[in-house]
Parts: structure tokens; C-alpha cells; sequence
């Protein structure tokens, strides 16, 4: 698991430097705690149905992209980025489909 989001960590400039976990221990499931201040964060253990697991890591990956470049107070924007990493995730889904 560790190598898959290292491989996706690579994707993204914003995320040199961080340090990125896959938790399967922790009591929360299907999520990431992100900690902006020291560069890290936890991606929670999937185990959801409807999504493959390396699908789940980049849409993970994607949510620690978007909480560094804006402010997470507001809950339209959360609602937005959740949108935001749907659409990321099918159209690369979508490509990896075609390929």
C-alpha cells in the first residue's frame, strides 16, 4: 500500500515533502485526517464497497491536494472538493478503462 501512494504522491508537487500513511488500525475507515502544519497525513483503511482500493488512495491523495491549497472551513467548499475529486477519480478511472 505504502508504494501505491508514494507512486501517486509523485503526481503532485504540493505534497513534496509530506509524509503519508495507509492506516489500517485506527478506528476511523474511508477517510484521511490531514495535518497541514507538520506536512502529514493518515489515509484511513477502506472498506467500502463500489471503488477499487488504488482508486480510493488517489481519491485520498486528491483530498490532501486540494486542503493544502485552500481553506477548509466552509462547508459548501467541502462539499465542493468531494465533487471536485468524483469527477477526478471517474475521468481517470474512465482512462484507465480505455487503455
Amino acid at each position: 500500500m505504502e508504494r501505491l501512494i508514494v507512486e501517486y504522491q509523485r503526481m503532485f508537487k504540493l505534497l513534496d515533502g509530506w509524509a503519508i500513511i495507509y492506516d489500517t488500525t485506527a478506528k476511523y475507515k474511508n477517510q484521511c485526517a490531514i495535518n497541514l502544519a507538520k506536512k502529514q497525513a493518515t489515509i484511513y483503511e477502506w472498506i467500502g464497497d463500489g471503488i477499487e482500493l488504488d482508486n480510493f488512495i488517489l481519491h485520498e491523495i486528491l483530498h490532501i491536494n486540494l486542503r493544502v491549497v485552500r481553506d477548509y472551513e466552509n462547508k459548501e467548499c467541502l462539499d465542493n472538493e468531494e465533487t471536485f475529486v468524483r469527477d477526478i477519480c471517474n475521468f481517470i478511472d474512465r482512462a484507465r478503462s480505455d487503455s
